[in-house]
């Protein structure tokens, strides 16, 4: 072991730490090049924090940084990606997390911890804010074309007119990454915009194309009018199903639906109170691999 560093990571490093994330282990294919470069990285072209050994990366904390408007507030939103130290380096793997803590106003949020550091993560403040996703099944109203006045529309350049500028941000920066722009509006003027991935996510054995929502405009009304609505999602997205975080439907009573635990929860770590209800899954890990 020589001299071992920790610094801040820009786009130009990846050639260095790609090595290093080869080794991690996991199940799924991922092209760890997008963490490098994916068009996101706006607050001091900062992307991770590494840890070296005479310049070989044997320790990673990814970090999607981006500025964000929520709640009426401007502020640095940190997405935590993969977190991997080599076995041998592991008492180097806080000064990761510390580095990233030092930001001022700022919220941390983790999308995908693993079970075995969830400790690690206690000990730092983070706290969960979300425990399930919930799955939306087709349902009979909406498939007998009963829409009681509610239309969807798909597609940038058809709900382009109804987006504000900050979602149209919002949507320029997902669209590279299969993200689809939907409008769910009714009659009597009150309309939700959203933005849908489809992933393939595997259920009790079972493998089904999902559309999963990262972002919603207005839950509430949303969660109103799903039952007439969810059947075309589905078909514009040639999904099976529509999964989003339980926090993002905020109704209790879901007909045809269930809610479905996540392995480990969202957790977050603010400086400044903020009601996790308005935290997205936009500019996180969830979008950039697919989950």
């Amino acid at each position: 072991m020589g001299a071992v560093a920790r610094r801040m990571l820009l786009p130009v490093d990846e050639d260095r730490c790609l090595p290093l994330l080869n080794t991690f282990p996991t199940d799924q294919y991922r092209d760890w090049s997008v963490l490098f470069r994916n068009g996101w990285n706006r607050i001091d072209d900062v992307v991770g924090v590494g840890v070296f050994d005479d310049g070989n990366a044997v320790g990673y904390l990814g970090t999607i940084q981006t500025e964000r408007h929520l709640g009426g507030h401007v502020f640095r939103t940190v997405s935590l990606s993969t977190w991997y130290v080599l076995k041998e380096y592991r008492a180097h793997s806080m000064d990761l997390q510390r580095a990233v803590l030092e930001y001022d106003r700022c919220v941390v949020v983790g999308h995908t911890p693993i079970p075995q550091i969830m400790k690690r993560y206690d000990s730092l403040g983070y706290r969960s804010f979300d425990t399930n996703v919930r799955l939306l099944f087709p349902h009979p109203k909406g498939l007998f074309g009963m829409r009681d006045g509610v239309g969807v529309t798909v597609g940038l350049e058809a709900i382009s007119p109804h987006l504000t500028d900050v979602e149209r941000t919002l949507v320029a920066d997902h669209l590279p990454y299969g993200c689809v722009p939907i409008r769910v509006a009714s009659t009597d003027g009150r309309s939700t915009n959203l933005i849908a991935q489809r992933v393939m996510r595997r259920y009790k054995g079972f493998t089904l194309p999902t559309a999963h929502i990262v972002y919603l405009s207005d839950p509430a009304f949303f969660a109103e009018v799903s039952v007439v609505c969810r059947g075309d999602i589905m078909r514009h997205m040639r999904s099976r199903l529509i999964a989003m975080d339980a926090r993002m439907y905020p109704s209790s009573a879901a007909s045809f639906s269930m809610l479905v635990p996540l392995v480990t929860p969202r957790i977050y770590r603010s400086t400044f109170e903020i009601d996790t209800s308005l935290l997205d899954n936009l500019y996180s890990e969830l979008v950039l691999f697919s989950f």
